[in-house]
């Protein structure tokens, strides 16, 4: 006569393998016995990727704002930047006043000239 399997046999692991076998066949009995709309889980695929997103723009954000330079000021709050952007910002200032300066002389020589051939026009009979 066959002899039964005895749990006793396997010792705890036997045990342990029913417990999981058990516990999976309730949980698929649960997924089969509700039924879930596709639409809902097709959003859900969406929010779980939107949020990957998410998560990689806060850590390359975090990982952007941590940055110090060889002063241990973070570069974002850098002070040196602005400073910097400032006197570009004054350089290209007096290189525009400079234009506009040659320019308005231009205009005075300009209208100074247009004001000699008006008198000269006057002058003649």
């Amino acid at each position: 006569m066959d002899k039964l399997i005895s749990l006793a046999d396997y010792g705890p692991i036997g045990f342990i393998i029913i417990a999981i076998i058990l516990v999976l066949k309730l949980v698929l009995d649960y997924y089969k016995s509700v039924k879930v709309d596709e639409k809902i889980l097709s959003d859900l695929a969406k929010i779980s990727a939107n949020q990957k997103v998410i998560e990689k723009k806060v850590k390359e954000m975090h990982e952007w704002h941590n940055v110090h330079d060889v002063d241990g000021v973070k570069l974002w709050h850098r002070k040196n930047s602005l400073d910097e952007r400032m006197i570009l910002a004054l350089d290209n200032l007096a290189v525009a006043t400079d234009k506009l300066s040659d320019l308005q002389r231009e205009n005075s020589f300009a209208l100074e000239t247009i004001k000699e051939k008006i008198n000269d026009r006057r002058r003649s009979p």
